[in-house]
Formats: structure tokens, C-alpha cells, sequence
């Protein structure tokens, strides 16, 4: 078990630790440019109406990320195999995520799978959790607002807090080795008050997509997302107030189910 960062880092560069196949350019830059396409033609998150209070995931996130991926004719079994990463100990979601994939792999690549997951499941639960993060620091939030120019930097210190995956797995000498992304980055050897949320954190070298071959080629696309999420939040929730938050089951992948505020 690989926790502390450098150690995580050093595995993650480490070529004797394995994780599938490397993806080909050609095919990534294709997929990265249908997704900034449908990004750029997704209706505009401050349109959104809503109820209040507003379960912020299920009228906002999801259905919008889902319009991203295009994936509603594919959605139970994108969750089905997004459920089995987030629960690797789980036999019988394990055997359900093998049996999506394998219907999934009717049409689409391996690759296509993995992004249509990163969209449809992952930005979702990042941005659940990021948004979940800045209606606790209600200062930060309101600071975010006065700041629109610091976003980028606020993303990737949500990415280093609020990550949803905390493990990944890799083949190494025959066995299956955890990598603790999630303990990595609130490692206090590598992050000055690593609990702390600090919107302006620099440098930021956080592990939340992993590093190295096998680093997650959906970053680009998730931070784009969450730049763009995440400025409509600010401007339009700052005084939301939260009501609820239901936890998703998950080991590997933290996330919410329910995240309802009132506006």
C-alpha cells in the first residue's frame, strides 16, 4: 500500500506498474474535440431553472454532464461500470460493471468507454463534491465571486481536496497494488496545511488524475467542465445554504448522491 506522496508519485512514473493499454493520441484528440463541441453547445448552467431548496445534482450536474457525454441511451450501464471502479471489493458490482462494458463495447472503444464514464459519472461526482466543499467555506465561496479570475487556480485545489477518486489500482510482479491518491494529497511532507482549503494554493502538484503513462487522459476535459460549472455556481449560488448531502457507497471513488441546497 503505496499513502504518502512521494512514494505514490514515484509508482505512478514507475513503467513496472501497469494499467491496461496506452492510449492512442490520434483517438484522444478526437474524443477531446467532440467533447469541447458539445461543451461549447450545452445550454448555459445560470439558465437552469431549479426548485428551492434544489437538489443541485439531480436538476443541474447530471443532466447537464449527461447532455456532454451523450450518453442517456447508455446511462445504466456507464453507472454500472462507474459503480464497479468505485467499489473494487465488490464482487457482484464487479461482475455487473464486466457485463456493461461488454454492452458498451457494442459501439464504442475501450477509450470511448473510459471517457463517456470520466464525463457522464466522474465530473458529476467531482463537481458534487467541490460545489459540497465551497458551501462549507462560505468566505472562500464568496471570495471565488470577486475573483473570477482565480478559478483556474480554485479547480485545482478542489481537485486536490475534493478528487473523487482516492484509489487507483496497478499490476505490478503479479499483484494488484492500491495507490492512495486521495492520502497522497493531503500528504504534510508535500502540502502546507493540507486540510486547509486554499483557493489560491501554489504550486499545486496534486495527484488527483493520477501521473505518469497512465496519468487520466480525460483531465483536460474535466477541468474544462468544472472551469465552466463552476463559474456558473459561483456567480449564481454564493448564499445558498445546505440542507442536504447524501453520501454515494464507494470505496475507490468518493461521491454524493444528493446535494440539495436552498437558494
Amino acid at each position: 500500500m503505496l499513502r504518502g506522496y512521494d512514494d505514490v508519485l514515484a509508482a505512478l512514473r514507475d513503467s513496472r506498474y501497469l494499467a491496461g493499454t496506452h492510449a492512442d493520441d490520434n483517438e484522444v484528440a478526437g474524443i477531446r474535440q467532440a467533447f469541447q463541441d458539445k461543451l461549447e453547445s450545452a445550454e448555459p448552467l445560470l439558465s437552469v431553472k431549479v426548485s428551492n431548496p434544489c437538489d443541485l445534482l439531480a436538476e443541474i450536474v447530471r443532466p447537464w454532464a449527461a447532455a456532454i457525454a451523450g450518453s442517456n441511451e447508455a446511462s445504466k450501464d456507464l453507472r454500472c461500470v462507474f459503480l464497479a471502479a468505485a467499489n473494487p471489493e465488490d464482487a457482484e458490482l464487479q461482475r455487473e460493471g464486466s457485463r456493461a462494458t461488454a454492452v458498451l463495447a457494442r459501439s464504442r472503444s475501450a477509450l470511448e468507454i473510459q471517457f463517456s464514464v470520466a464525463v457522464a459519472e466522474t465530473l458529476p461526482a467531482f463537481l458534487g463534491n467541490a460545489w459540497h466543499l465551497l458551501l462549507q467555506n462560505r468566505e472562500e465561496l464568496r471570495w471565488l465571486r470577486a475573483n473570477p479570475d482565480e478559478m483556474p487556480r480554485a479547480i485545482e485545489e478542489l481537485l486536490r481536496l475534493a478528487g473523487p477518486s482516492r484509489i487507483v489500482f496497478r499490476q505490478i510482479n503479479g499483484r494488484r497494488e492500491p495507490l492512495y491518491l486521495g492520502e497522497a494529497n493531503l500528504d504534510p511532507a508535500r502540502f502546507d496545511c493540507p486540510e486547509q482549503l486554499r483557493l489560491i494554493r501554489t504550486p499545486n502538484p496534486h495527484l488527483a488524475f493520477g501521473g505518469g503513462l497512465h496519468a487520466c487522459p480525460g483531465a483536460p476535459m474535466i477541468r474544462a467542465a468544472a472551469l465552466r460549472a463552476t463559474t456558473a455556481f459561483v456567480e449564481r449560488f454564493t448564499e445558498a445554504e445546505l440542507v442536504e448531502t447524501v453520501p454515494g457507497r464507494g470505496s475507490a471513488i468518493v461521491w454524493l448522491e444528493r446535494l440539495v441546497a436552498r437558494l
